[in-house]
């Protein structure tokens, strides 16, 4: 990877309280191949050789915080309370993030991304915002894609929100995305 893909930053959203796991475990602290899902997102990002990585947790998880103390120090940590959504949760990385290079933003639930994957996102979205989708079998409950007769992004739209011709998409957000730290901070503050 060239220095001009490798991100500046990684941050990982693991604030979610988890609630349909029904375990008094935290979700991200789930074992996955007998780690937590979270160590994976966090070995995904030193695979990218991420110079920062930033673990966004909540207070009502004691665990997951001590967790990320444990693996990268207390440097790594963003509280955010009250969650107030994902938008909510990567501002509260912004004191960590410098105002160059690019952030990378995973969630410490998706234990299966791998570093290759991530490596073509940065390539395909180069200085720009980069968007990863996948197109499942059955994208029911799922953000959709849509796309202009180009094929740019033009939206993102919610299952919940989604006429019949967008629920027909198969194509859905992933949520991983990278975005340039230059514009992330009026992106994030016009939330």
């Amino acid at each position: 990877m060239t220095s001009q893909t490798r991100p500046r930053a990684a941050v990982i959203l693991a604030a979610g309280q988890g609630t349909r796991m029904k375990s008094p475990l935290p979700k991200v602290l789930h074992p996955v191949a007998h780690r937590a899902m979270l160590d994976h997102a966090i070995d995904a990002a030193e695979g990218l050789g991420c110079e920062r990585i930033v673990v966004v947790v909540g207070n009502h998880s004691p665990e997951v915080r001590a967790h990320v103390v444990k693996r990268l120090g207390e440097a790594a940590i963003a509280v955010q309370d009250p969650p107030l959504g994902t938008g909510h949760a990567v501002k509260t990385a912004l004191p960590h993030l410098s105002a160059e290079g690019r952030t990378l933003v995973l969630y410490g639930d998706v234990p299966l991304i791998d570093t290759a994957t991530l490596e073509t996102l940065l390539e395909a979205a180069g200085d720009e915002v980069g968007l990863l989708t996948d197109v499942p079998n059955d994208p029911t409950g799922l953000g959709r894609i849509i796309r202009d007769s180009q094929g740019s992004v033009t939206a993102i739209v919610e299952e919940k929100d989604a006429d019949a011709a967008q629920k027909a998409v198969r194509e859905i957000n992933t949520g991983i995305l990278v975005l340039p730290n230059a514009k992330l901070k009026n992106w994030l503050n016009s939330l």
